[in-house]
């Protein structure tokens, strides 16, 4: 029997709807998208209520948030999308303050910083945008003087670019 507070059963549940999702997503198929990334946010939450202490699933909790932004900002939702990149950001940066030396947390929070600063550009809200900009050096900053090295942000975070992800090749995922 399937036990939903089963931690190893939330994470294998949370890469298939996460996966679904980003499917979706990458064709065109937005209310499905919509549908499993919600689905995978819950899902996450969930995880994190279960065992408080699993950074993996409070960092991927952040990244629904990101991604769910993604979504809104594909369907030109700018509010919904900003309110879904500051959440990434807030997860990303309490990440970050439990495990200073974590590198894939610097990272993922400047790849949301960097989302919210483009949006912030695109608005044509320029102020705004030099705040996010200001935070993310901060970010890039103190990383830098605690003795690592950051490397570079990509764009779209931990899966890269939406071409270079592995996925199925039709559409009958997201139906």
């Amino acid at each position: 029997m399937i036990d939903p507070q089963n931690v190893s059963y939330l994470r294998q549940l949370g890469f298939a709807l996460d996966y679904l999702g980003m499917a979706c997503l990458e064709f065109g198929e937005l209310d499905e998208a919509e549908r499993w990334l919600t689905a995978f946010r819950d899902n996450r939450q969930a995880a994190v209520d279960a065992d408080p202490a699993d950074q993996d699933a409070r960092r991927s909790l952040a990244l629904a948030h990101q991604n769910l932004g993604d979504l809104a900002e594909r369907r030109r939702d700018f509010d919904t999308s900003r309110a879904a990149y500051r959440q990434a950001v807030i997860g990303m940066e309490e990440i970050a303050r439990r495990n200073s030396k974590s590198v894939m947390a610097y990272r993922d929070q400047t790849v949301a910083l960097l989302k919210l600063l483009e949006l912030e550009v695109s608005a044509g809200r320029h102020a705004a945008a030099a705040a996010w900009a200001e935070r993310e050096l901060e970010v890039l900053t103190a990383k830098r003087q605690g003795g690592s090295t950051l490397p570079g942000a990509r764009r779209g975070g931990r899966r890269g670019n939406a071409s270079s992800r592995c996925l199925p090749s039709d559409r009958s995922v997201c139906r």
